[in-house]
């Protein structure tokens, strides 16, 4: 882990750019770093690639665009050579299975982190149906368009790539195949301050659905505004994490929790419990743990903070060992939907987060999140007053302690970058991951 933090350090204080690839062509049978976004589901298609195996994504024509998400070894610092020579490469081929028209694509590619959002080739025709093409995305940026944020800061971070992969009004199905980088991203470790807050322009985040009736991204409600809504489901509804949760968990085995704000409106009579609430699978094992009908009751009508921490006394071990769970995380299912009978039902989700561990056992709050502002910064960050804050880098060093109590800091004085900053307000502690770009 050193080591790891050494290296990462030299990218971000000297700048050095590694000459190296990733690859992936799917001639293993494990899909389960990669994920989707919308309707759809994905398995690993074992002849018909460009060529041998390949990944396949199937559309379920449910209303919702379809992406495919790159697996976290494409995500996180990209650091390509300024001239514009870098790229990534993907062979793609979409089968109209049902006979259905053909609806053009709102882009082909999307980049998205804490630094901006950009799209590559708005308004996207796919050249033809049931055939293989070659794409080369050049990572240049007067080739994209920037939605939010800025070119630079966005690739300090990148948080989620998608692949819009839905061209038929019915049923079709994508194969992907050969993704490759002319550069080797640096993999930021799973660690406190991951969050899915589900601002403007992000859409989903990245995170995809079974059994759920009219998913909607909505900021006319949330804690605060911008969140998930779902409407009359049955009690199976699913969400399923994005590839920025997958990998490493150890660091977080102890010492940090996972939490989720859940707000229910419902006319419903009966709590009737899931299966689990949060289900975390591992390579190594699983684990899950789930509310009582009291808790639920807590989000009945208002917004409710559950925070879990990530201690084995605290989760029931489906299978496996605890710390074996930890090692390689492969999925994060959540079920929040706890109502039945007749009746309406809407659940609304936000702030699904990692952050530092403040109890031992199963918490619950009505404190509004606190998210600093702006993010990226370049001179100053403003948060609700607060104390015990502290700026921490990205390899660990402490840059900034103050025990007082404010409401902002000033940043201009350090090197740009990722950092972790903390604080308390209202009892609680609350940490986010910012980004520290150069004044423009």
């Amino acid at each position: 882990m050193r080591l790891y933090l050494l290296f990462l350090a030299v990218f971000f204080l000297s700048g050095t750019l590694v000459n190296a690839q990733t690859t992936e062509g799917f001639e293993t049978n494990d899909v389960s770093q990669f994920g989707i976004e919308g309707d759809g589901s994905l398995s690993i298609q074992l002849t018909g690639g460009n060529p041998g195996k390949c990944l396949r994504e199937d559309d379920n024509t449910l209303g919702l665009g379809s992406y495919v998400l790159l697996s976290p070894q494409y995500l996180g610092y990209w650091p390509v050579n300024t001239d514009g020579t870098d790229s990534l490469f993907y062979d793609y081929k979409t089968v109209n299975s049902s006979g259905g028209s053909y609806q053009p694509a709102p882009f082909q590619i999307e980049l998205y982190g804490p630094g901006g959002v950009a799209r590559y080739s708005p308004a996207f025709v796919l050249p033809s149906f049931n055939n293989w093409h070659k794409s080369k995305i050049p990572v240049d940026s007067s080739k994209w368009q920037l939605v939010s944020g800025s070119w630079n800061s966005l690739l300090q971070n990148i948080e989620r790539v998608r692949i819009y992969t839905e061209f038929v009004v019915g049923d079709e199905y994508t194969l992907i195949d050969n993704i490759r980088t002319t550069f080797s991203p640096v993999v930021f470790p799973v660690t406190a301050g991951l969050c899915s807050s589900f601002p403007a322009n992000a859409g989903f985040e990245g995170w995809s659905f079974m059994n759920a009736t009219s998913p909607a991204s909505i900021n006319t409600d949330g804690n605060p505004p911008n969140c998930l809504r779902f409407t009359d489901q049955g009690n199976t509804m699913k969400l399923i994490a994005p590839p920025k949760y997958k990998g490493n968990w150890s660091g977080l085995n102890g010492t940090h929790s996972l939490c989720v704000d859940l707000k229910i409106v419902t006319t419903q009579p009966t709590v009737t419990l899931p299966s689990y609430f949060i289900q975390i699978q591992g390579k190594g094992g699983v684990v899950k743990v789930n509310l009582t009908a009291s808790q639920v009751d807590s989000a009945k009508g208002k917004w409710f903070r559950f925070e879990f921490p990530l201690q084995q006394n605290v989760w029931q071990q489906v299978s496996g060992s605890w710390d074996s769970t930890f090692i390689s995380v492969n999925d994060v299912f959540i079920q929040p939907e706890f109502f039945s009978g007749s009746g309406s039902e809407t659940v609304y989700v936000d702030n699904i987060c990692i952050g530092l561990l403040t109890d031992s056992k199963p918490l619950e709050s009505q404190v509004t999140e606190v998210i600093p502002y702006p993010n990226p910064a370049e001179t100053e960050v403003s948060f609700p007053l607060s104390e015990n804050i502290q700026l921490v880098s990205v390899v660990g060093k402490t840059v900034l302690s103050l025990n007082r109590q404010i409401d902002k800091v000033r940043i201009n004085q350090f090197e740009p970058g990722i950092y972790i900053l903390s604080g308390q307000h209202q009892g609680r502690t609350w940490r986010k991951r910012i980004l520290i770009q150069m004044p423009k």
